[in-house]
């Protein structure tokens, strides 16, 4: 066992260490959790979870009616905008060009892209400012700020939430465990989701992102010669090992808005995959009451982990503290 603690959070990816910022942050406009009231439980090296193979941009959706999807990317917009003065997040604010073989409705900020601006086979294309993530990076200042609030890492591989419960008194759970809860809740809406994301070495790397709508293709620049590149989307895979067929498809689709000169076998330093978790209706954020303690759920969110998670985040902590006593 650990020292008693309030809330036991499930999963140390990037939605537990939202959540977990959340309930320790003054800057919410709520009270606060001292840090080391909240634990992390997370079986295996934080470097492996799907964040690190993520696509590295917020890709914010104003199209849609769900006003809850709304509130949550309102919030999110709100937190990074915080980050941005932050030292050490190395998270950037800056142009985003989308590629498009049918024409849109501009949404608020965008604006077309003139025939000069459009890469070849691309008839229509958007241009917006967006947050621009190297994941490895905005990872780790999170995990050091956390610990350095006070919150605990426990290695641990949870099997039930009457486990955390057992470890550490928590009598709020906050489930983030990502596509770990097919198991864990014995949930059959979640699946994987399986991405690709390579990081290679591109000389003067243009800082924007450069998305082709619709098939899980982009870069990001994430240095002055580097870049992160994606993606695949490969539902029901749970390998881990990246695809070299995979890969070099990813290249061919890459082509087209990637530098001419670019040499993807010469220049490729990483590949990667993460493990995205696909939840059938959408993302499951709730409060389950399971006797002697409760679970608030947040996960299923696919590939939109980092669009929406913080702002998922903020109605975790309303949850949790409507059920913990506070400081």
């Amino acid at each position: 066992m650990i020292e008693k603690c309030s809330v036991g959070i499930v999963g140390g990816g990037p939605m537990g260490l939202f959540c977990a910022l959340a309930l320790t942050s003054k800057t919410m406009g709520r009270p606060t959790l001292r840090g080391e009231r909240v634990a992390i439980f997370d079986p295996g090296d934080p470097r492996k979870t799907a964040g690190m193979s993520a696509s590295a941009f917020v890709d914010f959706d104003w199209t849609t009616s769900n006003r809850r999807l709304i509130r949550w990317q309102e919030n999110s917009r709100d937190f990074y905008r915080a980050m941005l003065a932050m030292p050490g997040t190395a998270l950037q604010y800056g142009p985003i060009y989308v590629f498009r073989r049918e024409a849109r409705v501009l949404e608020p900020g965008e604006r077309h892209l003139a025939a000069h601006e459009l890469p070849t086979g691309f008839p229509h294309g958007t241009w917006a400012e967006t947050f621009r993530i190297n994941p490895p990076v905005f990872l780790e200042w999170m995990r050091a700020e956390l610990k350095r609030r006070g919150v605990r890492f426990v290695p641990l591989q949870v099997d039930n939430f009457a486990q955390v419960n057992g470890e550490c008194g928590a009598k709020v759970i906050v489930n983030a465990s990502g596509v770990g809860a097919q198991a864990l809740c014995d949930d059959p809406q979640v699946f994987p989701v399986r991405g690709h994301c390579a990081v290679v070495r591109l000389r003067n790397a243009p800082q924007e992102v450069r998305l082709v709508a619709r098939e899980q293709t982009w870069y990001v620049a994430s240095g002055p010669d580097e870049c992160r590149v994606g993606g695949s989307s490969e539902e029901n895979c749970w390998d881990l090992d990246p695809d070299p067929t995979a890969v070099k498809a990813m290249f061919q689709r890459l082509r087209p808005i990637l530098p001419p000169e670019f040499d993807p076998d010469a220049n490729q330093l990483a590949v990667s995959c993460g493990l995205r978790p696909g939840r059938h209706g959408g993302e499951r954020l709730e409060a389950e009451n399971q006797g002697n303690f409760e679970v608030v759920h947040c996960y299923g969110s696919r590939g939109d982990g980092f669009t929406r998670g913080p702002g998922c985040a903020v109605e975790v902590r309303e949850l949790v503290l409507a059920r913990v006593t506070l400081d």
